[in-house]
């Protein structure tokens, strides 16, 4: 099966956000079933994605680059996105929840457009859920 990672590029990578991404994914398919990762090559997500290949040791990785000289910032990000998607089986995209992040917004809409298998970790979303856990009161247990 292929796989895409893709996502926003202000995720920082560190190792929280390398096992965010892999929980995620493995909470969704196994990872005996992934022959190839396919990014787009930018910073945040798409350099994680390198990384999960490495670290799992997976048969083949796939990067796609925007090739912004040749075709100018939006259409060759939307070459490069609509490619990842359309040769990808399921396409996992951590995005930030930020209206800025207009190339995850991209991918989430062309996985519709194709009917393509997709998984949306949504950072902000997540974010808020855990500050929101934390704030609650804590109530001692009975002995």
């Amino acid at each position: 099966m292929k796989i895409a990672i893709v996502g926003s590029r202000n995720i920082p990578n560190n190792v929280w956000e390398r096992k965010t991404i892999r929980d995620f994914i493995f909470s969704k398919i196994n990872v005996k079933d992934i022959d190839c990762v396919i990014s787009g090559g930018a910073l945040g997500v798409d350099k994680l994605a390198y990384e999960f290949y490495k670290s799992e040791e997976i048969f083949e990785y796939k990067e796609y680059n925007p090739r912004w000289k040749f075709y100018g910032n939006h259409t060759g990000a939307y070459i490069r996105n609509k490619k990842i998607v359309e040769e990808s089986d399921i396409i996992f995209i951590f995005w930030s929840g930020l209206e800025t992040s207009k190339g995850s917004k991209m991918d989430i809409r062309l996985c519709k457009e194709m009917n393509k298998k997709h998984y949306i970790y949504n950072y902000k979303e997540e974010k808020e859920k855990n500050e929101e856990q934390q704030s609650l009161p804590r109530r001692k247990a009975k002995i």
